[in-house]
Parts: structure tokens; C-alpha cells; sequence
């Protein structure tokens, strides 16, 4: 009678401590004390990619560990959710990581994907299944604390939506207008507009939010 709080508990417990393993090498590029030891100066664009790829790399990782745990405890989790208002095995990965890890790499990570998702923009290749795997960060760790939807979307775009289309705006300002003042630009503007709105459709699908609405 006791065994699925009792083995829930433990799972709570067990992912804590698989955190652990996850959030040491991202805390560890976000250290104040990487500047002056060969490594990058804190809030530089070099400690800023540092984040993004450690991110990718651990996150990655804990979202299949997660996914594993979801699997292998589907009982444990379906009578903690009948019989109390506990979170799921899902939000309990995801609001570890927010709570041990999210504040503190927010920020730089933000900006690192807004940079990568900029270069694509320009045509430089990109690393997208890191791309894919740092931006989830915004749809699952920042929206883990909100209860509802309309509470994850408001989130989400506090967190990153809003950064995102800001940049974006920034790109398409100056863009649009190097468009126009090219030779021929005037002939050439909108194929150029239909090809940049396709563009921008397949890094939405890269890094914006599913369940957001259109």
C-alpha cells in the first residue's frame, strides 16, 4: 500500500543525485572564478558558447534520463498522479534543473542561442541538433514552475520569445534595407522576402515553443 510514495521518494531522490552529474561541468564554466585561469572571462561571448555547449551536451543527456525514468516508473507515476497532487516524474526532472541550474545559465545561454540562430540568418552553418537541444532548455526547464498553460506561455515569452523576435526585428531592420539598396533590390525583394519567411518558419520549428500558439 505504501510501496508508490515510498518508490516515488526514492525517484525524486535518485534524479537529485543524477543532477548532480549534469549540472557540475555547466556550474562550472558559469564560475566566477574562470577569469584569470586560462579558461573564459566570465560574461564574455567565449564563456557565453562554453554554456551553450556544455548545455547541449548534459541536457541532452538528462532529458533521455528523464525520458528512461518516465518509461521504466509509468506505474509509480500514474498512482502518484491519481492519488495526489505530487508533480510527474516529467516536471520533477525538469524543475530540478531549474531550481539547481536554470537562473544562473539563463541568461548566457540566451544569448549564445540568439547568436547561433543569428548565424544561420547569415548563412553560417550551425550545430542544429545543439541548437535544438540548448533552446528546449526555455520550453521545459523555464515553463517547469508554471502550473497551466497560459502561465508556461507567459513564461516562455518572458524567458525567451521576447529576446528572440527582438533579435529577429534587429536582423530583418537592417537586412530589409541592404535588400532595397542593392542593385537591383527593388526587383528582388520579395523572393527575397518569401525565401526569409521560409527561413524563419524552419528556425521556429528549431527552437520555439510546440504548443505556443501561431
Amino acid at each position: 500500500r505504501d510501496f508508490v510514495p515510498f518508490a516515488y521518494k526514492k525517484v525524486v531522490a535518485w534524479a537529485g543525485s543524477q543532477l548532480d552529474r549534469v549540472a557540475e561541468p555547466i556550474l562550472a564554466v558559469l564560475s566566477d572564478e574562470a577569469a584569470g585561469d586560462g579558461r573564459a572571462a566570465p560574461n564574455s561571448e567565449e564563456q557565453d558558447d562554453l554554456v551553450f555547449r556544455e548545455v547541449a551536451r548534459h541536457y541532452g543527456a538528462w532529458r533521455q534520463l528523464k525520458s528512461f525514468a518516465c518509461a521504466a516508473l509509468n506505474y509509480v507515476d500514474t498512482q502518484m498522479a491519481r492519488k495526489s497532487a505530487s508533480r510527474s516524474i516529467s516536471e520533477v526532472f525538469f524543475v530540478q534543473f531549474h531550481e539547481r541550474v536554470y537562473a544562473r545559465l539563463r541568461e548566457p545561454l540566451l544569448r549564445s542561442v540568439l547568436r547561433k540562430v543569428d548565424d544561420i540568418r547569415h548563412g553560417v552553418a550551425s550545430d542544429i541538433p545543439a541548437l535544438q537541444a540548448a533552446a528546449s532548455v526555455f520550453v521545459d526547464v523555464a515553463t517547469s514552475v508554471e502550473i497551466d498553460d497560459a502561465g508556461k506561455q507567459r513564461r516562455y515569452d518572458a524567458d525567451f520569445a521576447a529576446a528572440y523576435l527582438d533579435a529577429a526585428q534587429r536582423y530583418y531592420d537592417g537586412a530589409a534595407r541592404a535588400q532595397l539598396a542593392a542593385d537591383g533590390g527593388h526587383f528582388s525583394f520579395l523572393p527575397w522576402a518569401d525565401d526569409r519567411l521560409a527561413l524563419e518558419a524552419r528556425l521556429q520549428a528549431l527552437v520555439a515553443r510546440r504548443t505556443a500558439p501561431s
